[in-house]
């Protein structure tokens, strides 16, 4: 299975991924995080049991910051 999520906006921020909580390692093998001037996407390229949940991205910069928020279900 495969999974990707993307977000478009057209002003800088930072941003911060998060699964369940825990923020996401930005080195991991297992997640693909596109994080530019105006994409903001997380991939899994190979979709396990675990990697089900709620998923967060933070985008913050000097203006205030914004959220999105979906849950990922995984089906066996």
């Amino acid at each position: 299975s495969f999974f990707l999520f993307s977000l478009w906006i057209w002003i800088f921020f930072v941003a911060e991924w998060t699964s369940n909580g825990k923020v996401l390692d930005q080195q991991s093998s297992r997640f693909v995080l596109t994080n530019t001037d105006n994409e903001f996407s997380l991939e899994i390229p190979v979709v396990l049991l675990t990697d089900q949940g709620q998923y967060n991205i933070k985008l913050a910069n000097d203006k205030g910051e914004i959220t999105a928020a979906f849950t990922l279900h995984v089906n066996q």
